[in-house]
């Protein structure tokens, strides 16, 4: 999340890239019907002391370029 937080990272153009991929493939993936959404809704991770409990988001942007990349490298190698 660094990199996408400061746009001076020497590789921030390349995650903004990377995501876009990831958003239109995620995209295209849901319109043909192969909707992977899994509901995580029951899970919260904690950071910081026990008083400064502040739950992370249950999605980051990583995570979805993660995603997105294997189920696409996937893909690929069934071909």
């Amino acid at each position: 999340m660094d990199v996408f937080s400061h746009p001076e990272h020497e590789d921030h153009e390349i995650f903004q890239l990377m995501y876009e991929i990831a958003r239109k493939r995620r995209y295209i993936r849901t319109r043909e019907g192969a909707n992977m959404n899994f509901d995580e809704s029951d899970r919260q991770l904690y950071v910081g002391k026990h008083s400064e409990k502040e739950p992370l988001s249950r999605k980051k942007i990583p995570s979805i370029i993660i995603e997105e990349f294997m189920i696409l490298a996937n893909v690929c190698s069934a071909v």
